[in-house]
């Protein structure tokens, strides 16, 4: 016979419980619901009595619909085939990243179960039940809710999977799979499980719409959960702003214990609403709802009590635990009484609420006699208090009623933690530890007699005799679960615990555990860790739970922790939980019947007294003595909390799950963070205010858009590998001043880590670390910003502002380029995308002085800059040895042609070291970059247009020699080189035909000088504008349209133009000079200047044209040297190698051959 909810009854399992107010994200066995209740029993995960069945009755709820889901929603949407099955781990018909079966294929496409059926009676063996759904579908716009029928658990089959196919749809379907049914600490079973599911594609069909037509993926793809990144393009699934994909559906089941199943009226979806099969009268009266949305309910048993008017005192405990760092003994005492107020006035509404409310007259609250004492410790604090309902005379009532059997609201304690939390704004965790109705003139009790002794909770192991029975009460049964003297109990002497034999003599707990054969490996983990010494001093007491060889043996992680490099504080921080200081506790000391938990030297060690265990852990060998302590061998490995999770898991923490957590989930990176890796991952992750900034990467290029893009999962991808580093980096063994320079698992650039010697923060580039978190797999390091991979132009900055290599022009230089940093590809090249860049350190610029370095590095002389840092640059990116056999290849020298278009000459020196224009490569070599390599160099590899000044440039060019020589003439090279800025406009040699007096000849080179930078671009708008040369002449810029004419040189996508120079002074029209373009004829720049060619001369005078009949002068000898600013440079540009000097190009009064140069210079 089932059980049936009939009016006013309600028949369900009352357990006690143990809650948390985390909100979880399950994920068992790889699933990943939103669970929204998961309420741990009372009933062991061996299901009590063995002969006792354990039933799950579900309700699943439609929330796929046209307001939460409103594109292209279907108008006959309907839940096709929903079934739930419970199972072994070793069954999965369908899980994320793998092809679903046959039957899941059918159900999610044809909403049939009849293959999935046959699939779970071949596989008998590891499917316990499977009912199915009478039904078979059901329609969203005629019900919001179905009852599936009552589903059989067990221990052997403890995994619970659910689907229901979408109909109309190519192959979609929402559910769970392999939820774990039992709590994995306390091992006792769900008594309440609510979880919200999402919509799933199957991989079976290609179809993207509801109503797709059928086209089979052949072969099928692994099924996948729908998310942004993969859901329909046309927007089906999404949320009405397209920026979520809303669960569809809810699944909410609860437990009972027992042969017969608790069956769900059909029309009432009973479990979110207890009195819906109620009258209205009914309801009115005692289905009242609380603030929780619940309904108090009492038996017919307490309702007896109740109505006999006598005095009733409800006597319960419960214990308030501290959760992240918030401790009880930090709560003042206002605030505790606080706690006892609300609490008192939530169970006044609970267990006296409907017709009884108003009857209510008064509530007691005293604190119990241990509360101070565990606050002390902050353990957590525990207090009695009485509720007290006077009522008046009547017959005597029943004697002692216990509320659990029939308070019928089984989930009034999840209102309580709720409520405790939001008074005090701190996580508590609360558990029932006893909750019994009395009355106080009782008579003869159905369970226990009247009390023989007043009797505490016991403290330690003890034998206590309940009612007349004189049969020994086991610790959670229910005369010591009741404790307090509420049911009379006789406490029975217990036995003084005695020490184990060898205490304060013979080996330390060190040799105890070195000298037993078993524990050899955990010897070797203790030397490993560093913690041998400690348990060797006899000055100290120990309690150690020491893994024999075959557990850790069973233990692959914590074997590897052992026996690879990179793991030590992983290894030390697991074996310090398994040591407790200054106390020695044998097994009976710590399972005394009380004992709830240890504080080890790093954590607290959970005791579970029904099973005996230390975190789950069951003692093989306990009492093992030595001098200074005991050793517990034990049958498994103690873990730490975070050997349960990956690094995956640790990114689900409230520092990252705004910011990082959604992105990882949108691109699915997942295997990365969840592989174990032998040498260790150090996961590089930004808090959650990192993903606030407005900009990152040295302030130039904002990237947390494209971090957040759903478009751009390439980029994301690769960021994400660029924060995995192959190795675990631990903060603590990190001292100051240390830099390394690595390479991390992305491989496209390296990563700067240092530790300043000022402060002591440890850097990842330049974002800062926040704190380390550890998981199974790794260490995650929390830091300020997000890290992308950097370009050769950020790692200088990194150098710079981090490290001991001193290249803080350079990065002064590149930020002043306004190039882009990240990718230098994006702004020079050839967009090979990849480059070699040659960085000198900060002593190696030699003759590049500090003044001409501070004037490049402003906005006026930027092409000047962008030339220097050109000169450096070579394309495309070699590593320093492709370098080495570039040069064997060619013999041991080359040219290299670098992208400022002028040479540099590589060569291996005498002791066969690399060098370019004779500098030599420094370690550490070939850093690298998204966009290519950096070099450094010992000395900077100076272009012209830092070299030369505008006069050394005119010594240089064939076809200048003209101003050259006339410059020396008339002594203009140091007036010249003092003047900065300067644009010549240089008369090319053909320009010189026209007869110039020899004192003017000064006025004449003075018209080509201007004291501004203008280059072809700068002129190009300067359309009727005077420009005024260094002389104070006035001269005009005319523009025009060219389209035949060459592109400008720094704007060569604008459309091509003709620059004209004309005299505004003198005769009209006498002078109209434009540029010479083609190579070294514009732009040419200069370290005081830029020089453009101009076919003319600016004159504002009318001279005489040269007469080519005229007769030469006789040559004259110069007898002192040429007042030039370098004869070098003369010497290597002779411009003629005759014995005889050409005839004057002007009407000059000698023309004359230089005595040291065999040059032939115009001269006065």
């Amino acid at each position: 016979m089932m059980l049936l909810l009939g009016r006013g009854v309600a028949v369900i399992v009352a357990l006690t419980l143990t809650l948390s107010l985390l909100a979880e994200s399950v994920f068992g066995a790889g699933n990943e619901e939103d669970v929204l209740i998961k309420n741990a029993g009372s009933t062991p995960a061996t299901g009590g009595d063995a002969s006792e069945k354990l039933w799950y009755s579900c309700t699943f709820r439609n929330l796929w619909t046209a307001e939460r889901q409103p594109v292209n929603f279907p108008n006959e949407a309907k839940w096709t085939g929903p079934i739930a099955w419970t199972h072994t781990l070793q069954y999965q018909p369908w899980k994320a990243s793998y092809p679903v079966t046959l039957g899941v294929e059918k159900l999610a496409e044809e909403g049939s179960t009849d293959a999935l059926i046959q699939e779970f009676e071949q596989a008998s063996t590891q499917v316990l039940h499977w009912p199915e759904y009478p039904a078979g579908s059901f329609s969203v716009n005629q019900r919001y809710f179905v009852h599936l029928p009552p589903l059989e658990a067990s221990y052997e089959y403890p995994y619970m999977t659910f689907m229901a196919g979408m109909s109309p749809s190519p192959d979609w379907f929402t559910g769970f799979y392999s939820f774990w049914l039992m709590d994995e600490y306390t091992r006792t079973w769900y008594d309440h499980v609510k979880i919200q599911t999402k919509p799933w594609d199957a991989g079976t069909d290609a179809g993207t719409t509801y109503d797709a037509p059928d086209n089979d993926l052949d072969p099928q793809i692994p099924v996948e959960r729908y998310v942004l990144r993969n859901a329909p393009e046309g927007g089906e699934l999404r949320g009405p702003n397209g920026q979520n994909i809303p669960s569809v559906g809810e699944l909410e089941c609860l437990l009972t214990v027992g042969e017969e199943p608790l069956v769900l009226p059909e029309e009432c979806d009973w479990i979110a609403n207890p009195c819906c099969n109620e009258t209205s009268d009914a309801a009115t009266n005692n289905c009242r709802v609380l603030p929780n949305g619940e309904v108090p309910q009492t038996s017919p048993e307490l309702q007896e009590v109740l109505q006999n008017r006598k005095v009733v005192t409800l006597a319960l405990r419960f214990e308030v635990g501290f959760f992240e760092g918030t401790e009880i003994r930090d709560l003042e005492q206002a605030e505790i009484d606080g706690l006892l107020e609300q609490s008192k006035l939530f169970y006044e509404s609970v267990l006296l609420g409907g017709q009884y409310a108003d009857q209510f007259v008064s509530v007691n609250a005293q604190y119990i006699d241990s509360a101070l004492n565990n606050r002390d410790t902050g353990l957590g604090i525990g207090f009695d208090f009485d509720l007290v309902v006077d009522f008046e005379s009547g017959e005597t009532a029943p004697g002692k009623i216990d509320v659990f059997d029939h308070l019928q609201n089984s989930d009034y304690q999840s209102f309580i933690t709720e409520h405790l939390w939001m008074i005090q704004g701190i996580f508590f965790e609360t558990q029932i530890v006893a909750l019994i109705a009395r009355v106080d003139e009782t008579a003869s009790s159905p369970r226990c007699p009247e009390p023989v002794v007043e009797c505490p909770v016991p403290t330690r192991r003890e034998t206590v005799i309940c009612g007349d029975s004189n049969s020994p009460c086991e610790y959670g049964s229910e005369c010591l679960a009741a404790a307090a003297g509420i049911y009379g109990c006789i406490p029975v002497e217990p036995t003084p615990t005695q020490r184990p034999q060898g205490i304060n003599g013979g080996n330390s707990v060190l040799g105890v555990i070195q000298s037993d054969p078993e524990l050899s490996e955990f010897a070797v983990a203790l030397e490993l860790s560093g913690l041998d010494s400690l348990l060797n001093e006899n000055d100290k007491e120990f309690t150690v739970f020491a893994p024999s060889n075959q557990a850790i043996a069973n233990d692959p992680v914590f074997s590897t922790y052992a026996t690879m490099d990179g793991w030590i504080h992983h290894l030390r921080t697991n074996v310090q939980l398994m040591i407790v200081q200054n106390q020695v506790l044998t097994d009976a000391d710590i399972f005394d019947a009380a004992t709830t938990e240890l504080v080890s030297l790093n954590g607290t060690l959970q005791i579970s007294q029904p099973f005996a265990q230390v975190n789950l852990v069951s003692m093989e060998r306990p009492n093992q003595a030595g001098s200074n302590g005991v050793v517990h061998t034990m049958d498994g490995v103690i873990k730490n909390y975070w050997r349960e999770y990956t690094l995956r898991d640790v990114n689900q923490h409230d520092e990252l799950v705004d910011g990082l957590s959604p992105i990882l989930d949108r691109i699915q990176f997942d295997e990365p963070l969840m592989e174990f890796e032998p040498s260790g991952t150090s996961w590089i992750a930004a808090r959650n205010r990192g993903y606030g900034n407005d900009s990152i990467a040295l302030g130039f290029y904002p990237i947390v858009q494209e971090l957040k893009d759903p478009n751009n999962a390439e980029f994301q991808n690769l960021t994400y590998m660029y924060n995995l580093i192959d190795f675990n980096l631990y903060e603590q063994d990190i001292e100051r001043g240390f830099q390394l320079l690595v390479m991390p698992r992305a491989g496209v650039a390296h990563m700067w880590i240092t530790k300043d010697m000022t402060k002591g923060l440890l850097r990842f580039n330049d974002a800062v670390l926040d704190r380390q978190a550890f998981a199974s797999n790794g260490v995650t390091q929390i830091v300020t910003k997000p890290l992308i991979p950097p370009g050769l132009a950020m790692l200088m900055q990194f150098c710079a502002d981090y490290t001991t290599i001193n290249l803080k022009d350079m990065a002064q230089y590149y930020r002043s380029s306004e190039w882009n940093l990240r990718n230098l590809s994006k702004s020079i090249g050839t967009q090979q995308g990849s480059f070699s860049v040659f960085a000198p350190l900060q002593d190696g610029y030699g003759v590049f002085n500090i003044e001409v370095g501070v004037r490049i590095s402003t906005l006026e002389w930027k092409r000047h800059l962008w030339d220097f840092l050109l000169h450096l640059t070579m394309e495309p990116a070699y590593t320093t040895d492709e370098l080495y056999q570039l040069l064997e290849d060619a013999g041991g020298t080359m040219e290299v042609k670098m992208l400022s278009g002028f040479h540099t000459t590589f060569a291996l020196d005498d002791e066969g070291e690399l060098t370019i224009d004779g500098a030599r490569l420094l370690k550490p070599y070939d850093m690298k970059g998204v966009d290519g390599y950096i070099h450094l160099v010992e000395q900077v590899p100076l272009p012209p247009s830092v070299l030369y000044t505008i006069y050394d440039q005119t010594q240089q060019n064939p076809d200048m020699t003209t101003v050259t020589r006339l410059i020396d003439t008339v002594q203009l090279g140091v007036f010249i080189d003092n003047l900065l800025p300067m644009t010549f406009f240089s008369a090319v040699n053909s320009a010189w035909d026209i007869i110039i007096p020899s004192l003017e000849i000064e006025d004449v080179l003075k018209n080509m000088m201007f004291e501004l930078l203008w280059f072809d671009d700068y002129l190009a708008d300067m359309d009727g504008q005077q420009i005024t040369s260094v002389n104070g002449k006035k001269w005009n810029v005319q523009v025009f349209d060219d389209p035949d004419g060459e592109p400008l040189h720094y704007d060569p996508e604008r459309s091509p133009v003709r620059i004209y120079i004309s005299n505004a002074d003198g005769p009209e029209g006498l002078t109209n000079c434009t540029f010479m373009y083609g190579p070294n004829r514009t732009n040419i720049l200069a370290r005081t200047g830029v020089i453009h060619h101009m076919d003319c001369l600016l004159l504002d005078y009318n001279y005489s044209k040269v007469d080519q009949q005229a007769p030469t002068f006789a040559p004259v000898q110069v007898t002192s040297s040429p007042s030039l600013a370098s004869s070098q440079l003369l010497t290597s540009n002779p411009t003629t190698s005759s014995s005889e000097c050409p005839e004057p190009h002007l009407a000059l009064s000698v023309v004359v051959k230089n005595w040291q140069t065999s040059e032939c210079i115009f001269g006065l």
